[in-house]
């Protein structure tokens, strides 16, 4: 369980210009070890009117002057999930009795 120490407003932006969407996006804070500098949740996509693609690694948002895209990038995403992976079987080594 981890514990939220905290909200911040911060504006986030999607996309590059001139397709580019900012809003301002409230986002919980917490001390926890975790490869990723932020996650997004529902509440956000929804704001943006963002539909997301995993497969594609991408989100797709209406913008004034079209529809905005941002993409992801595969190899880093890959490195977070094996940090992710790597940090999960640590937790499970510190808790296995000896």
């Amino acid at each position: 369980m981890i514990e939220p120490l905290g909200e911040v407003m911060l504006p986030m932006s999607l996309g590059s210009l001139p397709k580019r969407s900012t809003k301002m996006v409230k986002f919980l804070v917490v001390k926890a070890p975790l490869a990723y500098n932020i996650i997004l949740g529902r509440p956000s996509l929804n704001f943006f009117r963002a539909i997301a693609s995993t497969f594609h690694m991408k989100l797709k948002f209406p913008t004034s002057v079209g529809v905005g895209e941002a993409v992801g990038d595969e190899l880093m995403a890959r490195e977070c999930y094996a940090k992710t992976l790597k940090r999960s079987r640590e937790k499970l080594d510190e808790k296995a009795p000896m």
